[in-house]
């Protein structure tokens, strides 16, 4: 309950696109809605999702904050599914289709409903909410022991984050957690109406099909935990041990093996390289390798495990340090309970460990190898670009391996402290969300030039520029309405693009708005964080139109030539005075206006 509670605000209280890659895990979704495992080139995608991620760029934040009734706007934008433009989603396609299935159900679903943009988006999300949550449940009843150090893994904010998104992570997270439970079960035997044969059957399929998502191949050392008794012989136990690496490894090859030519392909016109080459260096290399990884994990332990934890968004979003530190706790204690049948031998916790070490080391060399020292064949400076949630699929088996029962009655207690901190956390990181991406103060006006004088509409097509200049009274400029007419039809294609440039031309703010959304007499918000020092500066707002239909027409609502109602600034149109001003309302935050 808590984990649907939680998962269902992140995915809607995330402003749309602003999870890490997201736009690039959309689009791989778009392609296995196609039905092809092996990622394409290019992806045909539905123009209004494009125009709808133009609009919420990466980092959005520094560009400029949003409302709620900004985000709903474009659940009135419609579809038209059959308008489409090509994508490329480079990063994800060394993926297979698996870790995407569920969020391409929901694209599927929203599509074939018609749905507006947002709304595809948030469908992806939340199905592949719903299938995390489904697989971490059933984790949660096959795992026999150790529940609650589960679930302190599968509710941290970082995981419900992930799982709230079309991102691979969720399923790669869920299935790892899937095949650690199974092979603990098997390990235990526990089960009255299961053979140990079918557990270790169960295993081997589980942990073929999680090792289609992302770097969960890392965990056949687990296939290791399959007891004695579940076979007959020493050749027939090889066998069901060997099986599921082997399947794995198949499986892998066959579904990766295109996806990963595509990707190698975009990486080595990106950094000049041979990937494929970065892999043997780390192979040939092993000990430079691992003085690299020594080295880069000593500069950024701290960064890894907040980012583990959570550091949300495009890894802007970071809550207070002491919800860090509450929930490292939280975890660390984990290994301290007891179990109750669980009894792991020296080579069964070898086996755990090894699929940890296994995973965290795949995750550092997948990333080595994409690096720019990579491709130059060094083992210099610690690498960038992993992440700390690379390390979350792994993370069970390495709390298992080192685990103790000397408290074996800790765990009921532990568990509601999980719930308590987990709840805790997951609501200041809700909050840490809103803060960062969301005004929080009302605005009110700073200047209008609203009704002062009768109105006349300056006509613009593709190549008409206007400009209306003017100088907010107040710092925290925030918002600037117009005024604007379709002519009483509505225009299929395009966007309006607004800017406000400082007095050198500089851009403060550049904004996308769809034209198919907007209504003939219907007032357009361009809305952006507050410009902290804006009192008194001399700005320009820049109105153009991209790509808007042959035939089609915007017309901005103005005061008539002639009639100069705002002496502070004047009105152009292709860089000729008119002697009137657009009808126009600036806003400031009220704290601002009212100081």
């Amino acid at each position: 309950m808590l984990g649907a509670t939680a998962g269902t605000l992140y995915a809607f209280t995330m402003p749309p696109l602003q999870v890490a890659d997201e736009r690039t895990h959309l689009v791989r979704a778009f392609d296995v809605t196609r039905g092809s495992c092996i990622a394409a080139e290019r992806t045909p995608v539905p123009r209004s999702v494009m125009l709808f991620g133009e609009a919420f760029p990466p980092v959005l934040e520094k560009r400029r904050l949003i409302t709620q009734q900004g985000v709903w706007r474009w659940a009135a934008v419609p579809l038209r599914s059959e308008q489409t433009r090509e994508a490329r989603a480079t990063a994800a396609k060394v993926y297979s289709c698996v870790p995407y299935l569920a969020a391409a159900a929901g694209i599927r679903v929203a599509t074939a409903l018609d749905a507006s943009p947002l709304w595809v988006l948030y469908a992806s999300r939340l199905a592949n909410l719903l299938a995390y949550l489904c697989l971490v449940a059933l984790a949660l009843a096959i795992l026999p022991d150790f529940r609650a150090v589960l679930l302190a893994l599968a509710l941290m904010p970082m995981t419900l984050h992930q799982a709230a998104s079309p991102s691979a992570d969720a399923m790669t997270i869920a299935t790892a957690f899937l095949v650690t439970a199974l092979a603990v079960r098997s390990a235990v035997g526990r089960d009255r109406d299961a053979s140990p044969v079918k557990r270790a059957w169960a295993l081997s399929g589980a942990l073929t099909v999680a090792a289609l998502c992302k770097t969960n191949v890392a965990l056949v050392p687990l296939a290791a935990l399959v007891p004695r008794r579940s076979s007959r012989g020493g050749a027939a136990r090889v066998l069901l041990v060997a099986a599921p690496a082997v399947c794995a490894a198949l499986l892998f090859a066959w579904a990766n093996g295109s996806n990963i030519e595509l990707f190698r392909r975009a990486q080595t016109a990106r950094h000049g390289g041979q990937v494929e080459v970065s892999f043997l260096n780390a192979l040939v290399q092993p000990v430079s390798f691992l003085a690299s990884v020594a080295r880069t994990l000593a500069h950024q332990a701290t960064a890894y495990v907040e980012q583990f934890i959570g550091v949300l968004g495009w890894a802007t979003v970071r809550r207070p340090a002491w919800t860090t530190w509450l929930y490292g706790a939280l975890l660390l204690a984990a290994p301290l309970l007891g179990a109750r049948y669980l009894r792991l031998t020296v080579a069964y916790r070898a086996a755990l460990a090894g699929a940890a070490a296994l995973g965290f080391l795949s995750a550092m060399a997948s990333l080595y190898a994409i690096s720019g020292s990579a491709v130059r064949g060094t083992f210099g400076a610690p690498f960038g670009g992993v992440a700390g949630r690379y390390f979350i699929p792994f993370a069970l088996p390495a709390l298992l391996a080192v685990s103790t029962v000397r408290w074996r009655r800790a765990e009921a207690a532990y568990g509601v402290a999980v719930v308590a901190v987990a709840a805790l956390v997951n609501a200041v990181t809700l909050g840490t969300i809103r803060g960062h991406y969301y005004l929080a103060e009302p605005l009110v006006v700073d200047t209008s030039v609203f009704d002062l004088a009768p109105s006349c509409v300056v006509p613009m097509n593709a190549g008409t520029r206007v400009e209306q200049t003017f100088a907010p009274r107040f710092n925290g400029l925030a918002r600037v309405d117009l005024d604007v007419s379709t002519y009483g039809r509505r225009i299929p294609s395009g966007a309006l693009r607004a800017s406000v440039l400082a007095s050198d031309g500089r851009a403060l703010v550049e904004q996308r708005l769809p034209l198919d959304s907007l209504k003939d007499g219907s007032r357009v918000s361009v809305q952006f964080a507050p410009l902290v020092q804006s009192r008194g500066r001399k700005l320009r707002l820049e109105l153009s139109l991209d790509g808007v239909a042959p035939g089609y027409l915007l017309g901005l609502y103005a005061t008539g030539a002639g009639r100069d109602v705002y002496p502070a600034g004047e009105l152009s149109v292709d860089g000729v005075a008119t002697g009137g001003d657009l009808h126009f309302r600036a806003y400031v935050p009220g704290k601002r206006r009212h100081a």
